[in-house]
């Protein structure tokens, strides 16, 4: 899907294991993401996501990571300049750098709730 000026909204199962390298890079139009939403850790579902899998992704706004997700690659989300809100399971890993480069000034993470942690802009 890389290049993709069609994607506009990315809800994945919690079947899905990995996103490989530059998988959603540069999908323009790319809004939202959405991996195992309602998923906890005794699903024991974990996802691990490859360098730059979302980097330059210029549009997205909102991304949900409910599963255990490894957070491995580099630049995973670098280049989103309009990502604005973030929900994190707490299970998450994150062992990749500059994950978040290029982001609003601001966006920081929160914990709202016992079950996960969630960044906004607005914070």
């Amino acid at each position: 899907f890389e290049n993709s000026r069609h994607v506009r909204t990315l809800v994945l199962p919690k079947q899905i294991e990995s996103i490989g390298t530059y998988a959603f890079y540069y999908c323009e139009q790319l809004k939202a993401v959405v991996i195992g939403e309602n998923l906890t850790t005794a699903n024991n579902a974990i996802v691990t996501v490859g360098n730059q899998a979302f980097g330059t992704c210029k549009n997205l706004t909102s991304v949900i990571l409910g599963c255990a997700v490894n957070l491995a690659g580099n630049y995973i989300f670098s280049g989103a300049e309009k990502l604005t809100d973030l929900v994190l399971n707490p299970a998450a890993s994150i062992t990749g750098e500059y994950i978040f480069q290029n982001i609003p000034i601001g966006f920081g993470v929160n914990q709202t709730d016992k079950d996960y942690q969630t960044a906004s802009a607005d914070t």
